[in-house]
């Protein structure tokens, strides 16, 4: 046991004895650990979470984590003047796990074209090939032709 003089005293060759009450890591175990529930916001498949929206849609809404696991913030839902542009950025995140999931160069390019902002511009072409080309690097082999996909 350690007092709470040791818990406080500056010790840089021993930072992890170091009290972290507010470390994410820290937070996610109280939570996990039926200590206090946490709330997050959290991408993930909606699954009747958000009305309005299909089950494999991903979105990201409002959680909380708690010992009983992830579950939905009661309530959710878009305000209607929001509904199309969130149901564009939805679709977009939908198919990037779809084209990662299948590693399907062709499903990334639409997950890319599709997201809706400034959608099916020259700015847009030209900024996911210049992202694509600086991350070419990071980028599994099987996606390497997805830039190209982006003609001017």
């Amino acid at each position: 046991d350690m007092t709470e003089k040791e818990w406080n005293t500056a010790r840089p060759d021993a930072l992890y004895l170091l009290r972290a009450d507010e470390d994410i890591m820290t937070r996610i175990a109280r939570a996990v650990g039926g200590v206090e529930d946490m709330a997050i916001a959290t991408s993930r498949p909606n699954l009747g979470a958000v009305s309005g929206f299909k089950d494999r849609v991903v979105l990201e809404y409002s959680q909380v984590l708690s010992s009983k696991g992830l579950q939905p913030s009661e309530g959710l839902e878009v305000p209607d003047v929001f509904q199309g542009l969130v149901s564009s950025l939805a679709t977009h995140q939908t198919l990037l796990g779809d084209a990662i999931a299948t590693g399907d160069p062709r499903i990334l390019f639409h997950a890319l074209y599709l997201y809706p902002v400034k959608q099916d511009t020259k700015e847009a072409k030209s900024l996911w090939r210049t992202l694509l080309e600086m991350a070419a690097d990071e980028i599994p082999v099987g996606f390497q032709d997805t830039r190209d996909m982006f003609l001017y």
